[in-house]
C-alpha cells in the first residue's frame, strides 16, 4: 500500500467518524410534567372563598404568606384573580389563614 493511499484512508476514516459524531442525536428534552388542572374547579367562579382554599393549599407548600395573591394564579391554584368589587379590597387574615374583602 502506497502512502498517498494510506493517507487517503486515514483521512476517509477521521471524516466518516466525525461525520458520525456530528450526527449523533441528543435525547429531547423531557417536558415539564403539566400542572393537574380540575377541570370543573377552573369553570366555576373565583370567589372569596376558593381565593382563600388557593390560599391555605399555598401555605401547605411554601409554609409561607404570598407577597401578592397573584402569586396564587402563577402557581395555578386559580385560573384568574378576579378584581374585588369597587371600593373594596383582598385582605389576608393570617391568624386564620383566609382571605376576605375589606373597605379600602
Amino acid at each position: 500500500m502506497t502512502t498517498a493511499l494510506k493517507a487517503s484512508l486515514l483521512a476517509l476514516a477521521v471524516i466518516v467518524v466525525a461525520g458520525g459524531i456530528a450526527c449523533r442525536k441528543r435525547p429531547a428534552p423531557v417536558p415539564a410534567p403539566a400542572p393537574s388542572v380540575d377541570l370543573a374547579a377552573a369553570a366555576q367562579p373565583v370567589t372569596v372563598e376558593r381565593i382563600s382554599q388557593a390560599l391555605q393549599t399555598y401555605m401547605q407548600v411554601s409554609s409561607d404568606f404570598p407577597k401578592d395573591l397573584k402569586v396564587l394564579v402563577d402557581m395555578k391554584l386559580l385560573p384568574n384573580l378576579p378584581p374585588p368589587p369597587p371600593g373594596k379590597q383582598y385582605v389576608i387574615d393570617r391568624k386564620a389563614v383566609r382571605v376576605s374583602l375589606a373597605d379600602q
